[in-house]
């Protein structure tokens, strides 16, 4: 089977790694496989050129490339000749079904990785444009109950397939730590009562908490920083490392010496070792206003680390409440710290079961290899609903 991955960007987002990780796998399968990108080549694109897939950029810039990526997708289409043309990403998605009417495709799937996916424009263009894709799935259920209410898609054109993660490279990032990387999870808490004549100020020993993703106005940073300050007052060894970059990252650097926590937080900028920071952190920190199904959530739970998130989006499908991380109402720093401190508090050993209970439930819904079982079945179903005659019986 030929497929063509079309994506708004192969820059540092989940949904980026996600098509990373679909052409790897369906590669590996046996398929052909080719990825477009609108945006001009990111690190997700380099990774992928790395691994010898062939990956072409339109190297589109903002609105004025819209028709552009239309043209650059038909003629892309033209060129691969793909069974399956699959976009990612609400402008992706759009612009690959209007090329759709300069070179038809056998099968042409659209996939949402968000809730709020460009406002009420974006979910009118789908409507508009559902005569021109055969299926719209999304890794969010919430999301799909959007589509549904807002009628930008009819309930038998949709379907919701989850992120999938390669849990190999967590795996090799876990035993590939040294002992002395490792962070000291058995520091004990200082008690209110300890008799000590010391005031108390929390646990003595460090607490490396990690977040990772893009500085937009979706990961709300600043809760996030305004929480951290909070529970770091009373937890003098905590520290933060925030890993990516975008358009807010000097408001949230300049907020970070505001608060005060220049020596506490880090900002690490783009990394393509993230396996390697999730294994040496104690703990993974979201304050993400919405989402879809993260796919850093996905990656801490294979590398065993407790989560303070926010409930949003599809969330509380990767993280399970009181089992796998905590979980409170977005755009509230309180509820974050009082979650935060909560989790430092927690003895290691219990820390750790956390841990292992988020490994269990990654493998057990987010594999890649079950999820790309789910796109193999869906890709065949598709064309041979295609191949179909009307009013006929498969």
């Amino acid at each position: 089977m030929k497929i063509l991955y079309v994506s708004t960007s192969m820059g540092l987002g989940g949904a980026d790694m996600q098509v990373l990780s679909l052409a790897r796998g369906m590669r590996r399968r046996g398929h052909e496989v080719q990825i477009l990108s609108f945006a001009p080549p990111g690190p997700v694109a380099q990774l992928a050129a790395q691994d010898g897939l062939d990956v072409q950029s339109l190297n589109i810039r903002g609105r004025a490339g819209l028709l552009r990526a239309v043209l650059g997708v038909a003629r892309a289409s033209a060129r691969v000749r793909p069974d399956v043309l699959h976009s990612h990403l609400v402008h992706a998605n759009l612009l690959a079904r209007l090329s759709r009417l300069l070179c038809p495709v056998p099968a042409l799937i659209s996939t949402g990785h968000s809730v709020r996916e460009g406002g009420r424009w974006s979910l009118q263009a789908y409507r508009l444009t559902d005569g021109l894709c055969d299926l719209t799935t999304s890794v969010s259920r919430l999301a799909l109950q959007r589509y549904l209410d807002t009628r930008a898609a009819p309930a038998g054109k949709l379907r919701y397939v989850a992120n999938g993660l390669d849990l190999a490279a967590f795996d090799r990032a876990t035993c590939d730590r040294a002992p002395h990387d490792r962070p000291a999870h058995d520091q004990p808490a200082m008690s209110v009562d300890s008799g000590s004549d010391a005031p108390s100020t929390g646990r003595a020993g460090p607490f490396s908490w990690i977040a990772v993703g893009r500085f937009e106005e979706a990961k709300d940073y600043p809760t996030m920083l305004r929480a951290f300050a909070q529970a770091s007052a009373d937890w003098p060894g905590a520290r933060l490392d925030i890993v990516g970059e975008g358009r807010g990252l000097e408001a949230a650097r300049a907020q970070a010496q505001a608060l005060g926590l220049a020596q506490r937080v880090r900002f690490l900028g783009a990394r393509q070792d993230v396996p390697a920071l999730l294994a040496g952190a104690d703990g993974y920190l979201m304050a993400s206003a919405w989402e879809g199904l993260p796919m850093v959530l996905l990656e801490a739970g294979a590398a065993r680390l407790p989560v303070v998130s926010t409930a949003v989006g599809s969330v509380p499908d990767a993280v399970l409440h009181e089992r796998s991380g905590l979980l409170v109402p977005p755009n509230d720093p309180a509820a974050l710290a009082a979650a935060m401190a909560r989790l430092m508090a927690i003895p290691a050993h219990d820390r750790t079961q956390m841990g292992e209970a988020a490994r269990d439930h990654i493998e057990r819904h987010f594999g890649l290899d079950s999820v790309l079982n789910d796109w193999e079945e869906i890709y065949a179903g598709v064309l041979r609903r295609r191949q179909t005659p009307a009013g006929s019986q498969e």
